[in-house]
């Protein structure tokens, strides 16, 4: 099973549960949040012309819509580099 699969399924099938929490403040994000942010990120890198085997570059501080955007990335089928500035 390919990890975009297994995201789809545990979405479907226990959508409240906690994927993403930052320690520091307990912020969370559910597997159904994760699944229709990035879904919605991955529309937008199509529709402003970023196709398969492209590239982009992320730089943020620690944030959690950082997931978002790298399960995004990988759903558009783009390739991601994070870049520290530290």
């Amino acid at each position: 099973m390919l990890l975009n699969e297994w995201y789809e399924e545990s979405a479907q099938s226990a959508p409240d549960k906690a994927t993403v929490i930052l320690a520091d403040s307990d912020e969370r994000i559910t597997l159904k949040e994760l699944n229709d942010r990035s879904n919605q990120l991955a529309n937008y890198f199509r529709s402003i012309g970023l196709s398969l085997g492209d590239c982009i570059a992320i730089l943020m501080e620690n944030n959690i819509q950082y997931p978002e955007i790298v399960r995004a990335a990988l759903r558009a089928g783009l390739y991601y580099t994070s870049v520290n500035h530290y």
